[in-house]
Parts: C-alpha cells; sequence; structure tokens
C-alpha cells in the first residue's frame, strides 16, 4: 500500500487551500458584472426624488446613479432598455438622467414617445410622473 507521511500531506493541503482561496478572489466574471449593472438600473425605481424646482423634482447623484455611469457602454442598452417600463415613472425619470450624463442619444425616440405621452396629460400627472417628463425633457433637449 502506498503510504502519504505529514511532510506530503502538509504541503499537498496547504496546496489545495492556496487554490481555492485564489478561486475566491479571482475578478467578477462579465455575466456578475452584468448582473450587478442590471440590479443597479433596477434600483433606481427606488431612488428618492431630488430637489423640486417650479413643482418638479430634480434628479440628483445617487451612489446607484454614479456606479451606472461609470459603466457607460455597458449601461446605455439597459438604460433604454428601463425606459420601456413605462408604469415606473422614477425609474424612467433616472434612466434619463443617466443617459444624459452618460453622452448617450441612442433611448431618444423612446424617451420622445414618453414624454409625449406625459405632456398631453397635462396637470393630471403625479409628482413621480412629473419628475419623469422634466428629466425626459432633459435629456431629449441634450440628446438633439
Amino acid at each position: 500500500m502506498f503510504q502519504l507521511g505529514y511532510r506530503t500531506i502538509i504541503p499537498l493541503w496547504l496546496c489545495c487551500l492556496f487554490q481555492m482561496g485564489a478561486c475566491g478572489t479571482s475578478p467578477p466574471s462579465v455575466v456578475q458584472k452584468h448582473n450587478a449593472l442590471k440590479s443597479r438600473i433596477a434600483a433606481l425605481e427606488n431612488e428618492s426624488l431630488g430637489p423640486i424646482d417650479s413643482g418638479n423634482a430634480i434628479a440628483h447623484p445617487t451612489e446607484n446613479t454614479e456606479y451606472i455611469i461609470a459603466h457607460r457602454d455597458e449601461a446605455v442598452a439597459l438604460l433604454v432598455e428601463a425606459l420601456r417600463e413605462e408604469h415606473k415613472p422614477v425609474l424612467i425619470a433616472y434612466a434619463a438622467y443617466c443617459l444624459r450624463r452618460i453622452g448617450s442619444n441612442r433611448g431618444k425616440d423612446r424617451a420622445a414617445s414618453l414624454y409625449k405621452a406625459l405632456a398631453q396629460r397635462g396637470d393630471q400627472v403625479s409628482l413621480k410622473e412629473r419628475f419623469a417628463r422634466y428629466e425626459l425633457k432633459e435629456y431629449l433637449d441634450q440628446a438633439h
């Protein structure tokens, strides 16, 4: 029979332990980064409204918006997708805010459609919807 002594087992055990530790500290995968970005964008729906100016809330920098903006190229498609959530005005407002700060006009058509629908309702909108309308207008003004 083959016998292993302590001199063989300990280095072998340390090697296995080191390899497990190295795996635990490996950089995040592309999928993990994408999922983290999607989570941050979804969390925009729960952000607080910014300061109110002339009856409109204004978006402000948050931990989520700054993270999203820092991942510009990866974030744009997900932000444009967020503009499809027409029953989530806070998400729409912050998505437009992020797209404006990134400088992308890829969501311009969808933003124009949303803005038109909100503008047609006039004063018959909630504070959150006015917030979305304001941020969509700001985005559209810059995207031209």
